[in-house]
């Protein structure tokens, strides 16, 4: 059964600059990696975002990132519900990464010994091997390093792809998260005059469909795959329990909101849910959105 995959929100608090339009320079765009400049980009938990300049300062740059896959059991629930949640570094969703246009990302993806799946990064940012998911399988103990350039400014998402039904299994476990890629002269309105914004924050939210045993109980996994021979259940004794806060939805009942799947990179549209789905009763937890929106490993 397809599924769609929703974009992670990125909301911003903005302040126009008023004045006139600058015009457009021509930069040469280095395509050496040896010739750029190398800068390491510290990547925070949401709702935080990296430090990052909202105007591109020089060439365009690598910027080397580092995500560590995470396997983690936690509660997610105040009624006993626990699910193995994956992540990248440690929250869901994964941490947003913000470059310029035309700079390259060099991500190494490390999978610890301890974890127990083989697991790999898509970036929607990026063509040609699936996203970089092609390239960058790992198992545990192992790492990889990934290099692509941002072409096209938006919002992107990522995402863990092992492949076949392992892919909605990793995404909907939490193994998720959005690259930003702003033009190299910064943001500008309908009419071309230069948008700053004061503040940035990066949320989303997670459900987990969690199935229940004949006794009513919320089903228990010794290992993070577990329970993928029951991934099916979610629509029978499902309970969705909703992890943060977003316009888009990860989940199997995912009803709209922006996504960049089927237009390619940059496109930001939205898509009607898939037809023909139950929506699993939905047991809201009585927690405030960031208190339950990110999972620290």
């Amino acid at each position: 059964m397809p599924t769609k995959i929703g974009l992670v929100a990125i909301a911003l608090s903005m302040g126009c600059a008023a004045g006139e339009s600058a015009p457009a320079r021509r930069v040469e765009i280095p395509t050496n990696p040896a010739q750029m400049e190398r800068v390491t980009q510290q990547l925070v938990a949401p709702p935080f975002v990296p430090v990052h300049d909202q105007v591109a300062a020089g060439p365009p740059k690598i910027v080397q990132v580092r995500m560590v896959v995470g396997e983690k059991l936690v509660d997610v629930g105040p009624d006993g519900a626990k699910v193995w949640a994956m992540s990248f570094n440690g929250t869901v969703p994964g941490p947003l990464i913000v470059v310029h246009q035309d700079d390259q990302v060099e991500v190494t993806l490390v999978n610890p010994a301890t974890n127990t799946l083989v697991h790999n990064v898509d970036f929607h940012a990026a063509s040609g091997a699936l996203g970089g998911a092609e390239l960058t399988y790992v198992g545990p103990g192992q790492e990889v390093v990934l290099r692509f350039k941002a072409t096209k400014a938006g919002v992107f998402v990522y995402h863990c792809a092992p492949g076949g039904p392992m892919i909605p299994f990793h995404v909907v476990s939490g193994m998720n998260g959005a690259i930003m890629v702003l033009p190299r002269d910064g943001l500008r309105d309908a009419e071309g005059r230069p948008v700053k914004y004061d503040r940035a924050y990066y949320v989303g939210e997670q459900d987990y469909y969690l199935p229940r045993d004949a006794k009513g109980k919320y089903r228990e996994y010794p290992i993070p795959g577990g329970r993928h021979d029951r991934h099916d259940e979610r629509h029978e004794n499902a309970d969705a329990h909703p992890c943060g806060l977003q316009r888009s939805r990860w989940g199997p009942d995912w009803r709209g909101g922006p996504d960049g799947v089927g237009g390619g990179a940059g496109a930001v549209h939205p898509l009607a849910g898939e037809p023909g789905l139950p929506a699993p009763p939905h047991r809201r937890a009585r927690r405030s959105p960031l208190e339950r929106g990110v999972f620290r490993g």
